[in-house]
């Protein structure tokens, strides 16, 4: 299929703390996210805007107008406050893009997932290039947020968000910030005040690490659980290093669908979600992201993308010494991303099965087998 370049409204949005959700309460987390999918689809639809993708937790939706889009991400959130509510975080922007088919390519993919990123739960935001095009119509009420580093982005970009009818405050020290403030951005006292109590804490910890193992400071208990006896893992998001860096929201999917499949091994311990991505941007030793987490492995990884070919790898990393334990290739054609990471997810699983947790009985098996209905692609893993 010849690939298409066009002006585009993009929208990524995602459900916080779906992970969490799923792990304290399967049904409802399946509830929420079957019906997000279904207002999505009402409200999309109603505003002449696309589903490309369903990814996970989250989708990717383009609009041919950027009112069009804030409208409808306003109707979203408003009609999901309603019983059972749904965390949702959408991000919009503009910008060129390559479309093949289903697939999207191009920087405005990429700020718009940033976007969305940044946003507390049931808020909207938007880059400057949608204000621009929304900003003359009164129905929507409109803040200027500040100056945000945006990862992969040259120059702080400016944010704006819709504000009143129930919409977060959206005070900047809400906001599930990238490491380090643009220069220049507003930061209000509230969000200097938790900087400082946030310094303060990391200061007394280094302390307390410190006197640990200079010998002033001795304890009968150990610092911490990362090295319990019980197996854990935390599983961070799959770097994207195709030469495009577009492949970001697959790689976040393949770990997704990972992650949550691994939650129902018997007898594994996994880090959340939140907690994992929260690393995403860090250069964090694993050794210290297994000490934060409280796991003795972590399992990441990397997309890349050359025409119509994929290739992930995968890592197993023992967080006591820094070694590997296991990595593996896994090369697939382009076809149906749903089915390709369906794919490595449960060939990851099976693997890491194997490995972390010892069978006590010989007839056991720590198979995990991921399932989909066959007709139906966008359902989430499990979640049909």
């Amino acid at each position: 299929m010849p690939s298409v370049r066009r002006l585009a409204a993009i929208m990524f949005s995602d459900i916080m703390g779906y992970t969490a959700m799923m792990q304290k309460d399967e049904a409802d987390a399946v509830a929420r996210v079957k019906r997000y999918r279904q207002v999505l689809s009402d409200r999309v639809a109603a505003h002449h805007g696309e589903i490309l993708q369903h990814y996970g937790d989250g989708s990717l939706t383009i609009f041919a107008s950027a009112v069009e889009a804030v409208k409808c991400a306003r109707e979203i959130q408003i009609a999901l406050r309603e019983a059972p509510q749904v965390p949702l975080r959408i991000g919009v922007h503009i910008g060129d893009v390559v479309r093949e088919g289903d697939e999207l390519y191009g920087d405005g993919v990429n700020l718009a997932s940033r976007v969305q990123s940044l946003a507390p739960p049931g808020a909207v935001l938007f880059t400057a290039r949608v204000w621009e095009d929304i900003r003359s119509h009164p129905e929507f009420r409109i803040v200027e947020i500040g100056n945000f580093s945006l990862k992969n982005v040259e120059r702080p970009m400016a944010i704006y968000g819709l504000a009143g009818d129930g919409f977060p405050s959206l005070k900047r020290g809400e906001f599930n910030l990238p490491k380090g403030d643009a220069k220049g951005a507003r930061i209000p006292s509230s969000a200097r005040m938790y900087y400082i109590l946030a310094g303060a804490v990391i200061l007394t910890i280094a302390t307390i690490i410190a006197l640990r193992y200079s010998g002033f400071y001795t304890s009968d208990k150990p610092l911490t659980v990362a090295h319990s006896e019980s197996p854990s893992i935390a599983v961070l998001p799959f770097k994207d290093m195709s030469p495009e860096r577009d492949q970001a929201y697959f790689g976040d999917g393949i770990a997704e669908e990972i992650l949550n499949a691994l939650t129902h091994v018997e007898g594994l311990r996994v880090a959340g979600r939140t907690s994992s991505f929260s690393f995403r941007d860090e250069k964090t030793d694993v050794r210290e992201i297994g000490t934060q987490l409280g796991v003795s492995t972590i399992l990441e990884g990397s997309v890349r993308k050359a025409g119509d070919q994929l290739r992930i790898t995968a890592q197993l990393i023992n967080t006591k010494d820094g070694f590997h334990l296991w990595s593996s290739t896994y090369d697939r054609q382009i076809s149906d991303i749903f089915t390709i990471q369906e794919e490595i997810a449960q060939a990851v699983v099976n693997q890491l099965a194997g490995i972390l947790i010892k069978k006590k009985n010989s007839r056991s098996s720590n198979r995990v087998q991921i399932t989909r209905p066959p007709t139906n692609r966008i359902c989430a893993v499990n979640t049909c």
